[in-house]
């Protein structure tokens, strides 16, 4: 079973923020990087995930955000996020 869930914590920020996740790629070793539209693995990145062996690397990047109560304000760049497979 193939599950993720983030929640963004911004400690010591003033405001509090939510943020919704529109699209991002994906990257599995040995395979191209998938664009996936909102935020969840749509099934052909599972797919990809499922190759995966313990000890490897995915990537998650060019990770499109929006506020929601501010949905025109453009967020300049979201960090990367790289995950270790260990199981």
């Amino acid at each position: 079973k193939v599950g993720v869930e983030y929640k963004l914590v911004i400690k010591d920020f003033d405001f509090e923020i939510s943020l919704q996740t529109t699209s991002f790629r994906f990257k599995v070793p040995g395979k191209p990087a998938r664009l996936v539209k909102g935020s969840k693995l749509d099934a052909a990145a599972k797919r990809d995930l499922r190759s995966v062996r313990a000890g490897s690397t995915v990537q998650i990047f060019d990770i499109k955000v929006r506020n929601p109560k501010n949905p025109s304000y453009r967020f300049k760049k979201v960090s990367p996020v790289i995950c270790e497979i260990v199981n």
